[in-house]
């Protein structure tokens, strides 16, 4: 007696194997893709770092404004060490000044790898060159060359969404520039210094702009009369920063240290030596510390979306396994191969 059975053809095989190879390259691919938050390190507490010289007219302020919640920044230069009108120019204690030292050359070097963290987040939401009033949620965006954002009443708005991690890296390869009077503004939450620019070449900011974020560039910065960075840092790698009577401040930027309560040393109480009874010797009250108190402000007590990555979502995959699962599904068209084997 004699039946047919069948069973995958190499076509068959060949297609399953392709299917859970691409399958397996694609969900690898979702994994890498992610964001992570750059870190300065050793130029964590640099309001202001330049590579050449950095140069100033006016009162210009490094750190916050006096009686802000926030530690003062410092102002590096390496391998630079001219800094010119400090004073008129001020850097806020305890902020300090590093010049052509080891800790300004251990900053650099540390910038250095900061800046291509940010010049390496994928994937990326590409921006027209030109950006007037808009409204963006966390994620990578991109630039296909330089960066000019105009002057209409609305700015750019970085929308948190909530989320107080929410990051929002931006990369234009070549220049960024600001006409005056532009501001970005923030959202839905307090952003802290989660706000990154990588500049390719130097960043100019024009007179009275109001500006969000750590400014990395590889040449130089440049802030005209009156521009504000709050919070933010403005930190070129090799070339100059350039300042003019403006507000640069690292409020929400950085940790306050942690306070500890010193530890009491008894002080012993002169006693008469005639006293036979020994008087307790009373404990010193503890010096109070104290440290800046910081207004968190309210957040929504649950967040309705996950914040944006900047990028569609990927469909091949479901895609793929689908057309895979239907060319298995297919009974005829060569992909099932029927043989005649003879049973007892």
């Amino acid at each position: 007696m004699r039946k047919f059975i069948h069973y995958p053809s190499a076509l068959t095989r060949l297609v399953m194997i392709i299917t859970v190879v691409v399958a397996m390259v694609l969900m690898s691919g979702l994994v890498v893709a992610q964001v992570v938050q750059p870190d300065l390190s050793s130029a964590t507490s640099f309001s202001v770092l330049a590579g050449t010289t950095v140069t100033n007219t006016g009162a210009t302020i490094i750190g916050p404004p006096v009686g802000a919640p926030a530690l003062g920044g410092d102002l590096g230069l390496a391998p630079g060490s001219s800094v010119t009108n400090f004073p008129p120019g001020v850097v806020l204690a305890p902020g300090v000044m590093h010049i052509a030292n080891a800790v300004a050359i251990q900053a650099q070097t540390d910038l250095v790898t900061a800046y291509n963290t940010v010049a390496g987040a994928t994937p990326c939401t590409v921006l027209p060159g030109s950006i007037g009033t808009l409204t963006l949620t966390p994620g990578v965006y991109c630039f296909d060359s330089t960066a000019l954002f105009t002057t209409p009443s609305g700015g750019l708005t970085l929308d948190l969404q909530g989320d107080p991690n929410a990051l929002f890296i931006f990369q234009v390869p070549s220049q960024l520039t600001t006409q005056s009077g532009y501001q970005i503004g923030i959202a839905n939450g307090s952003a802290a210094c989660n706000v990154w620019w990588q500049v390719g070449s130097s960043a100019t900011i024009a007179t009275s702009t109001v500006f969000i974020g750590n400014i990395i560039a590889m040449t130089s910065i440049s802030l005209a009369t009156g521009a504000t960075v709050s919070p933010g840092r403005a930190l070129a790698r090799t070339g100059a920063v350039t300042l003019d009577t403006n507000s640069i401040n690292m409020v929400g930027c950085l940790t306050l240290p942690a306070t500890s309560t010193p530890t009491s040393t008894n002080t012993p109480t002169n006693t008469p030596t005639n006293t036979p009874t020994n008087t307790p010797t009373p404990s010193p009250t503890p010096i109070p510390t104290t440290a800046p108190t910081t207004s968190t402000p309210s957040l929504p007590t649950s967040v309705t979306s996950l914040p944006s990555t900047g990028e569609r979502p990927d469909n091949r995959l479901p895609l793929f396994v689908a057309t895979g699962l239907i060319l298995l599904a297919m009974g005829g068209g060569g992909l099932w191969m029927f043989k005649r084997v003879r049973t007892q």
